[in-house]
């Protein structure tokens, strides 16, 4: 209305005042043409590779200058459009730290009883070594104590009796061995 006013009152018409309206406006709406397009060169920036590489940081930063754009002049811009991406990435980065811890403690505690595993193996091992050497000094002893109980319950040292008294000794040790 006041441009109306103004065209009446300077006795302009209606053409004349048009084309000086859009010669004033040309400089403003160059301006977001240029926002537009820096923007949709971020966009595709982001949607290519985000977080940026230097090559596309030193990239966009040309572009920005071709324009004629200041850093004010694309604040919100960048704001708008690599806020949700910086959130995202940050999302993605917190996962694979999670994942990551996970995977290492899994880990860990697949080490861990494993060597449990290995140590009750071992364990084992020395058990058995243990009583099998147990069994062996029993027996020997057993075998040792019937050849002097022949000799004191005889007298003398005969085969037959002997051969008798190792048997008896070798079966009731055997049997006590395995009772242990």
């Amino acid at each position: 209305r006041i441009l109306e006013g103004k065209r009446q009152e300077l006795n302009i018409s209606l053409e004349e005042a048009n084309t000086i309206k859009e010669a004033v406006l040309q400089p403003y709406r160059e301006y977001e043409r240029k926002l537009y397009e820096y923007e949709q060169a971020l966009i595709e920036a982001v949607n290519k590779q985000y977080p940026f590489s230097q090559r596309i940081q030193k990239d966009i930063k040309e572009y920005k200058q071709y324009l004629g754009l200041r850093d004010e002049d694309i604040a919100d811009i960048e704001l708008r459009v690599l806020a949700p991406k910086q959130t995202e990435y940050e999302r993605k980065q917190e996962q694979e730290t999670q994942q990551k811890l996970q995977r290492e403690q899994e880990v860990k505690e697949q080490d861990k009883l494993q060597r449990r595993q290995e140590q009750e193996a071992q364990n084992n091992s020395q058990e058995y070594k243990y009583k099998d050497l147990r069994r062996f000094i029993f027996y020997s002893l057993c075998l040792i104590l019937g050849l002097f109980a022949s000799l004191l319950l005889f007298g003398e040292y005969t085969f037959g009796m002997w051969f008798i008294f190792v048997v008896v000794f070798s079966v009731v040790s055997f049997l006590l061995g395995h009772r242990k």
